[in-house]
Order: C-alpha cells, then structure tokens, then sequence
C-alpha cells in the first residue's frame, strides 16, 4: 500500500509523546554514562519480535515500545528495537505511527548512524527498508540525508529496459537535460552494446566535454575506437582510463591496440601486470600470446658472449651506456677505452668497485682468460638464509613499518639527516655480507620514501637477496624500471617475477639483460628455468 507523508489524523497528544521521547534519547546519551543493556529490556526485545512473528501484532507493539524506553543509553539496540516496533505498528495498519517512529530512527540515524551499525538481521532490515519506500513520497526520502538512498535511481530502472526502449527514454532525456552527464555515459554504453561504436564515441566525447577525464567516458570511447581499428586513439584512452586490471574487455582491446601498432614490448608488459584471474579469459591471453610470440620473432638473439672476450673494470663515477657490447668493435685495441662493454656485477658496493681498478691496471695486454678470473663479476644465487630468531639491533628499530599514507614527494636524493644514517647503516650491514638485518632496517625507509627510485631499488635488491620474491617485485616497480645501465638489478627483478608466479614479464625482463652479464652456472640455469632453454649454451 502506498501512503503520503501527510498525517491529518495524528493526534496531538501522539507528538508530544514523540516530542517528549526524542528529547529524552537525546538528553540521556550525553547526560548518563553507557551502561550495558539490562538484560529485562533484551528480553522484552524477543519477547516483542516472537509476538509480531506469531502476528499478535498489538502485543508486539506494546512490547517493543516499552523494551525501547530502556535501550535509551544504546544507540545501536535502540535502532534495532525501533525497527522491529516500526514494522509491527505498519502491520497492525498504523501508519502514522510507523510514520513517527521512522522520524526517531532517522533522528538517531543522522546523531549517532545506530541503523546503520545495528545488528539488524538482514531479512528484518529488508523489510523495514521496503515498507518505507512504500509508505513515504520519494520527495521525502530525498530529503532526508539518512535514508535517502532507498530513493531508486533513473539511471537504475533505465538499465533494466530493452536497449531499443533505453535509448528512446535516453534521447528524451538528453533533449531535456543536455549538460547531465550521466544521460550521455548511458546512451553511450547502450550505443556500444547495440555495436553503434561511432555513436558510442560521439557521446563519449559529450560525457568529456563535460567531464574532462571521466574515466568510464574514456573506456566506452577506447572500446569504440578499437572497434573502428583505430588503435593509437584506443590505446591512449584504455591506457588512461586504467580499467584494465578489472575489466577483460577493455584488457583485451588495449593488447590488441597494443599488438596492431607493433608495441609488442609494451603488449607483453602489460599483459604480464594483469591480475592472474584476467589472463586466463581467452580473448585476453589470446593477445598476451600474440605480443609474447611477436616480442621473441622481433627481437634479435643476443650473441653469444665468447669466453676470449677480456672483462674490463667496473667504474663507480662513470655512467657507461651498453650500446657497444652488442656491436663489435673493428680491432681488439688493448686500452682501457673499452669500458662501455662493462658486464654487470653482482650487487655492486663501493669498496669493491674500488679494489677492482688496480688490479686490472698492471695488465699488459688484452689476455681474454686472465681478465676474467675476478668471481665478482658473476651474479651468484641468493643464500639460503638460517632461521632464527628476531635480529638484534637495528631490525628491531625497523620491526614496526611505517603504515603512514604516502608521503608529499620530494626531489630524490631529499632525505632527512636521521634518513641518511639509516641508508649509511644500511649500505654498511651490506658490506658486511648481513643482508638479512640490511633488508629489516631498509624496509621502513622505502615504505616512507616511495619517489626515491634508488631507495626502491636497493630495497627490491635486498629483498631478492633474501628471497622475499614478492615484495622485491613490489619495490622494483615502485622504483620504476632500473634500466640497462642496472642489468644486474634487472636479473634480480626477473628472477622475483619467475617466483612469485609472472613468468611472462620475468621472460621480458630476462632478455632485456642477458646480453649484459656474465653467463655464470647460475645464470645459465635460470635462463633454462624461466626462457625454457638456454640460447647462450652450444648446442651438442
């Protein structure tokens, strides 16, 4: 039944009743101390709900009322109480009083928000909410900030329409409300389910004009657009919209825009972030495929390092491009002006970059397998790590991280003075081989710092050093990608991948770095791990 706010029957001795009851909810909330509920207050509470389930709808009424006088101190009970009195005295045909006792949840509501974290059973919840829509005008809802959600939106009953129907009352409504939005956003996405991409894109672009940035404008517009074969436009949108990681179709039309403009690097990269549960449907591993096999047929294999090829010395001051190791060089000229062909160490320290240097510089000449016997050179397998108890010192100092938001970004390079000493301490646990206890005490600092890529980076170093897989990958990306000029941290961050379950990006990021390392045994077995076999091995 559907009843009007009005209530030209209520009685006035009946308002100054509720008058009189909602001063003194309020009244004894602030004045009075919260007690726990009087147990003969709960019992009339069940008392009340097993009279209205057996419909003694007047006992029930009697009841409730009077167990809600005593939850007057506990918001919470008093809602729950006051719904089940509200649902009785619309089942006994008393409306105005549902009417009046809706007006003291409401109260409580907006004060206290006591409906909303009472422990009201869901199915007596239900039934409170569908007999207020049923008994107030939607204009009173909508006035009232507590319950007003209960008003059903347009946009809601346009979407259970027939898609022929839904765009005629869209149309219409766009007629009369030209600068609403969300008109626009559904006739484009009704547009877009009917394959009308070029009406679907014309609409988006209202949406736009309006909204600059609306991000579910720009994912019906990057859809429609992949549909046109329009691939640069689609991935521009679906890239700004960053909806991908949720939704298979706009992940699927970015790879394909991906694949189509030949950017199959970044194809394969972005198929590798997607969640694992949105690289199994199969339009969108059909286009993580693709981009993977495209990325192997494009990319030439990396020449095999040949162990007559001289290991010069590591600098710390320069910042040598790696350009040159892949091009040979036309005469094996024998001075140091071939550093450029730098291979890539194991996590580099200052002390021994150092000692490198004067032990190459007696070398007379280029003898290949002389220059090559320095074990720093090679990347070695993180250790197995001892269990043991908590670290002494300074992991208990960074035990508790840091669980502030992002901090305000700041130039890198910017830390405080206590910063920096923790970042000396920490390069110095490093130098003496307590990776474990450098790891603990970088943490914190790197959840502090995340605009600093070279904190992320030392800190994603340290943690696959100890083999925590996943929070190394996690403070790779943070950092941004480290570059060739790290390949070193590029290994690291391929292996964390492979082990943490992305096989697809740890490949990317292996290639990426082969041709820039030393080939140990190490080497060489995660390549057969993760590439599923070994290109730099001669074939039998």
């Amino acid at each position: 039944m559907t009843g009007h706010d009005s209530a030209p029957h209520c009685s006035a001795s009946r308002t100054v009743a509720a008058l009189a009851f909602m001063a003194l909810v309020l009244a004894s909330a602030h004045a009075r101390a919260a007690l726990a509920a009087d147990p003969f207050y709960e019992s009339l509470l069940r008392k009340g709900t097993d009279s209205y389930n057996r419909h003694d709808y007047a006992v029930a009424v009697r009841t409730l009322r009077v167990a809600c006088f005593g939850f007057l101190d506990e918001p919470e009970l008093l809602a729950d109480g006051l719904t089940r009195l509200a649902l009785a005295q619309a089942a006994s045909g008393d409306l105005d009083a549902f009417r009046e006792t809706f007006g003291r949840i409401s109260e409580i509501e907006q004060r206290f928000q006591a409906y909303t974290h009472a422990n009201i059973p869901g199915d007596v919840r239900q039934a409170f909410e569908n007999q207020v829509r049923s008994t107030l005008s939607q204009a009173t809802l909508r006035a009232n900030t507590a319950f007003s959600r209960l008003v059903p939106r347009p946009e809601d009953r346009l979407a259970k329409l027939p898609l022929r129907q839904r765009r005629k009352e869209l149309e219409e409504l766009i007629r009369n409300e030209p600068s609403e939005a969300k008109w626009h956003l559904l006739l484009a996405e009704t547009e877009l389910a009917e394959r009308n991409e070029r009406a679907a894109g014309e609409q988006a672009d209202a949406v736009l004009r309006l909204q600059p940035g609306n991000k579910e404008a720009l994912r019906v517009r990057g859809l429609a657009e992949a549909a046109q074969k329009q691939w640069a436009r689609a991935a521009d949108d679906l890239t700004t919209c960053d909806k991908a990681g949720a939704d298979p179709q706009v992940a699927a039309a970015l790879l394909h825009s991906l694949v189509e403009l030949g950017r199959v690097a970044e194809a394969t990269k972005a198929y590798g972030e997607l969640p694992v549960a949105l690289q199994v449907p199969p339009q969108v591993k059909e286009w993580g495929d693709r981009a993977n096999q495209a990325l192997k047929t494009a990319e030439p294999k990396p020449t095999p390092k040949s162990s007559a090829t001289p290991t010069p010395p590591a600098s710390a001051t320069a910042k040598p491009t790696f350009t040159p190791a892949r091009t040979p060089t036309p005469s094996p000229t024998p001075t140091t002006t071939r550093t450029p062909t730098k291979t890539a160490t194991a996590p580099p320290t200052r002390t021994a970059t150092r000692t490198a240097t004067p032990t190459r510089t007696p070398t007379p000449s280029p003898t290949p397998t002389a220059t090559r016997t320095p074990t720093k050179t090679a990347i070695a397998p993180p250790p197995e790590l001892p269990k043991r108890g908590p670290v002494a010192g300074p992991a208990r100092t960074a035990a508790a991280p840091i669980a502030s938001p992002r901090p305000t970004r700041t130039p890198e390079g910017e830390l405080s003075p206590q910063d920096k000493a923790t970042l000396a301490k920490v390069e110095e646990l490093v130098a003496r081989g307590q990776i474990a206890d450098a790891f603990v005490l970088v943490r914190p600092l790197a959840d502090a710092h995340r605009e600093l890529p070279r904190v992320q980076h030392l800190a994603g170093e340290l943690a696959y050093r100890t083999r925590t897989w996943r929070a190394a990958v996690a403070y790779f990306e943070q950092g941004g990608d480290p570059g060739n000029d790290q390949p070193q941290r590029l290994f690291y961050l391929a292996v964390s991948l492979y082990e943490s379950g992305n096989h697809v990006a740890a490949a990317v990021q292996l290639k990426r770095c082969l041709p820039l390392i030393q080939h140990t045994p190490y080497v060489e077995e995660c390549v057969e791990k993760i590439l599923g076999t070994n290109p730099t091995r001669p074939r039998p």
